[in-house]
Parts: C-alpha cells; sequence; structure tokens
C-alpha cells in the first residue's frame, strides 16, 4: 500500500475484514483438520508436547485457582458489609477468568489420569464457578437498573448465562462432552447476531427510549419537538450528565443517525456553521501562503462531515446539557481558545521580519539565550533576550475581544486571522491560549491570582 500508494483505493479496512475472515474461517477449519481421532488416541499416537504440558499444569491451573481465591474473598467482603455494593469490574473479572479457566478445562483432559491436581481441578471448578456467577448478576442487574443495556452490558450478560449452562452441564452430566462448550458458545453468538434483539440493535433501542424519557423529563423534548433549554442552570445535573451521556453513547454507532434523527434542526445549523467556519478558515489561510504547492493544496480542501465529537459537542451546547460540572456548578475555571485547523499555522508568512521565536511556558529553559516567555501572572506576553526582559506586551484587550467572539458564535475555535495579535514591532500568531473564564466565580486569590495557563505559537520580529 505505501510503494504503490494504494491507501486512497484501498482503506485500512482491509486488515480488519481479512483478520474476522482468518479468525473465523480459516484458523478453525485448519485447527479442526489437526484434532487427533480416536483411533489416533487409541494407537497412542498421540504425543503432548512438553512446553504445553508445563504451560497448563504449572502456569494456567495455578493462576485460576489464584484468582478465584481473590474472587471469592471479594464476594465474602461484599457479603459482610453489604451495603458497599460490588464493583462494575468484577463482571468482567468473573467472566474472564472463568472462560480462561474453561479453556484450560478443555486443555487439561489429557492429564487427568495421571495428575490428582488437575484432576480435582477439572473435578471442582465448574461448581467453583457458579457462585461467582451470582455476583456477576447482581453486579450488572445493579448497572443495568442504573442506565439501562448498553452493549458491553448485553455482552456480559450473555456471557453469564453461557457460562452458567456450561457449568451446570458439567456438574450434572455424566458424558461432560467437551465440544459442548465451543458449541454453545458457536449457538450464543448466532443468536445474539439476529435482529432484533441484536447485540447492536437491542442496546441502541434500549439507549434511545431512556435518551427521550430523559429529554421528556427536562422538558427539552415537547410533543416530538426539541426546546433547547436556555441556560446550563435549568436542568438538574445529573439529568444534564444522563442526556449527554445518552447522545455520546447513540453517536457512537451508525455514523450518528439516531442523534441526527433526534436532534434534525440542531444537527442541520451545527452542519451549516462548521461548513462556513471551514471556508472562512480556508480564505484566511490562503492569505498566509506563499508557495504555489502550499496554495494549490488549500485550494484543494473540501468539507467533510463533523467528527463524532464535534457532532455530540455541538449538540449538547446548543440543548445546554454537560456532562461533567465543576465545584462553581456550571462555570467552567479556564477556557482555551485554539486555531480550527492546529495544522494550519504552518508555514509562516515571514516577509518584513527579522526574526522568528516560538513561544514557551518554561522560564528556566537554558538551552537558547534568545526566547520568549508567556508571563502567567498577569495578561502580558515578555520576550527574553540574553536572561533580560526586552519587551512586555499587554493582551489584555485581545483576549477580552476573543472572548466577546466566543460568546456570540457559542464557539472557542477561530481563524488564524482571529488568533493573530499585531503591534508595531511584532506580530504574534497564536495557535492555544487557555485563560482564565471571567464568569468564574472563585475568588483570583484561590488560584494564585492566576491569569493565564498555557499558551502557544510564534513571536515575529521585524
Amino acid at each position: 500500500m505505501t510503494l504503490f500508494d494504494l491507501r486512497d483505493i484501498v482503506t485500512d479496512k482491509i486488515y480488519t475484514d481479512w483478520m474476522i475472515l482468518a479468525l473465523v474461517f480459516f484458523s478453525p477449519i485448519f485447527a479442526l483438520t489437526q484434532v487427533p481421532s480416536k483411533k489416533e488416541y487409541n494407537d497412542d499416537k498421540f504425543v503432548s508436547n512438553t512446553f504445553f504440558s508445563f504451560l497448563v499444569k504449572y502456569i494456567a491451573i495455578p493462576f485460576i485457582c489464584i484468582y478465584f481465591i481473590i474472587l471469592y474473598a471479594y464476594s465474602i467482603k461484599v457479603l459482610m458489609k453489604f451495603q458497599d455494593w460490588p464493583k462494575w469490574e468484577v463482571s468482567w473479572m468473573v467472566i474472564g477468568f472463568s472462560i480462561f479457566g474453561y479453556i484450560t478445562y478443555i486443555f487439561s483432559y489429557i492429564f487427568q489420569e495421571t495428575n490428582n491436581f488437575i484432576k480435582n481441578f477439572r473435578k471442582y471448578f465448574p461448581a467453583i464457578v457458579i457462585p461467582q456467577l451470582f455476583m456477576l448478576f447482581y453486579a450488572i442487574y445493579l448497572r443495568i437498573m442504573q442506565y439501562d443495556i448498553t452493549m458491553n452490558r448485553y455482552f456480559v450478560v450473555v456471557f453469564g448465562i453461557w457460562l452458567a449452562i456450561i457449568s451446570l452441564y458439567l456438574i450434572f452430566s455424566k458424558i461432560k462432552y467437551l465440544g459442548f462448550i465451543p458449541f454453545l458458545l458457536a449457538v450464543f453468538t448466532i443468536l445474539i447476531s439476529i435482529w432484533p434483539w441484536s447485540v447492536y440493535n437491542l442496546p441502541q433501542q434500549r439507549q434511545l427510549v431512556r435518551l427521550e424519557s430523559n429529554l421528556i423529563k427536562s422538558h427539552i423534548l415537547q410533543n416530538g419537538k426539541i426546546v433547547p433549554l436556555k441556560d446550563y442552570t435549568d436542568i438538574d445535573k445529573d439529568l444534564s450528565m444522563s442526556i449527554y451521556d445518552g447522545i455520546d453513547y447513540l453517536c457512537d454507532f451508525d455514523n450518528c443517525n439516531m442523534i441526527k434523527n433526534l436532534f434534525h434542526d440542531e444537527y442541520v445549523k451545527a452542519d451549516q456553521e462548521a461548513a462556513k467556519q471551514f471556508e472562512l478558515s480556508k480564505k484566511e489561510n490562503l492569505k498566509f501562503y506563499t508557495d504555489k504547492k502550499s496554495i494549490e493544496r488549500e485550494k484543494k480542501r473540501k468539507y467533510e462531515q463533523m467528527s463524532k465529537w464535534e457532532i455530540v459537542s455541538k449538540i449538547t451546547e446548543s440543548i445546554k446539557v454537560k456532562r461533567y460540572f465543576d465545584k462553581n456548578d456550571y462555570v467552567a475555571q479556564t477556557i482555551n481558545f485554539s486555531l480550527l485547523d492546529l495544522y494550519n499555522i504552518l508555514p509562516l508568512d515571514v516577509s518584513w521580519y527579522s526574526k522568528v521565536m516560538a513561544i514557551t511556558n518554561d522560564k528556566n529553559q537554558t538551552n537558547i539565550s534568545e526566547y520568549t516567555v508567556y508571563n502567567i501572572e498577569k495578561f502580558n506576553l515578555t520576550i527574553y533576550k540574553d536572561w533580560n526582559i526586552i519587551d512586555t506586551i499587554n493582551l489584555s484587550g485581545f483576549i477580552n475581544n476573543l472572548y466577546l467572539q466566543s460568546k456570540t458564535s457559542n464557539s472557542t475555535k477561530f481563524s488564524k486571522m482571529d488568533l493573530t495579535y499585531e503591534t508595531g514591532k511584532y506580530k504574534i500568531l497564536f495557535d492555544n491560549l487557555e485563560v482564565l473564564n471571567p464568569e468564574y466565580k472563585e475568588k483570583q486569590n484561590d488560584i494564585n491570582g492566576k491569569t493565564y495557563y498555557y499558551v502557544s505559537g510564534y513571536v515575529l520580529i521585524k
């Protein structure tokens, strides 16, 4: 793909497709051809691999035993203090160690007649799994009652049922056919792939219903129409975070189509604004390019659909819900102003300028003699030469203008021109500028009087 420039023709998806094909088709077929026949077993033609034997006897089985001791110790802790509900992670631990345990159970079959420890492991392991499944189902029940079904929780429930059936089969069945373990897994895999209860469809539909219910509860969804809130304070914080999480989760599937349909007007407006900002950014960038190749490349750039993060961000901003709240409830401590496209700050047009310096935030830098340091205690950009201050540029008016623009446009991303500040001697191009939010309620002294926290970009000197 690299040598013949095939990346625009053949996407990286080919690797995923090949991996799936290899794992679910070619590898199983090859593995089945290598399984010894009953005659080979009877004729003693099957030879155990020494390294494989060592892994099963002295690595896998002791590992499983130790981790089930840990899981049982945790179960006792929860039962002794029942209000300390089991952690969500215990579900995946039970599933992971149980599956690994049953793989070991299958592989240890040939050693049970010659090793009493392995014989006892195979005898008691299915029974040991059962009590842990109660912990698994209780933990997942608590999560589903809180947040309903997601794809991960769906898998936990399915794997839990699979483990329960396998364990009960191996406890009560006299035959104990090992092929039943992968066979039942194949059956479950087929079942959860069928619409309408498929592992993708069911959780999505459940989460959509939950999101719509929360939107109705918050009065954002009224008679099938989205009515955005006027302010972040117009909704309970927990409900706000729940709505944000629902939008974020559903946008992970099917190119955000469910969210685009539910918030149609908000999405169309955000998409149009993003396309407009893209064209403005493109126009501004063309003013800075001097070489023909860069100009042609910039002209060919076309607007593409917003990313998942941008869609979620724009929609949640428009309806006034958010994922996190700081201790001031609704106002963030800092605002980060940045370029619409961080990569378009370069190349720099240095015509009429004799010196270009990168802005640094490190006053202790010692490997260069001439550099700039951003003073985080005041509204000033301080320029040093040979460790002496040669100039200080006050940016309070520039920053205040950016803040007012962000309030008007409801965005903290700007074009290169917006983030450029010029004086008689200097031209400053910022790509990131983190500032204290003027609406932040906490007293200035409580945060050491800092008005700026981080800045990056370049200073051009005439």
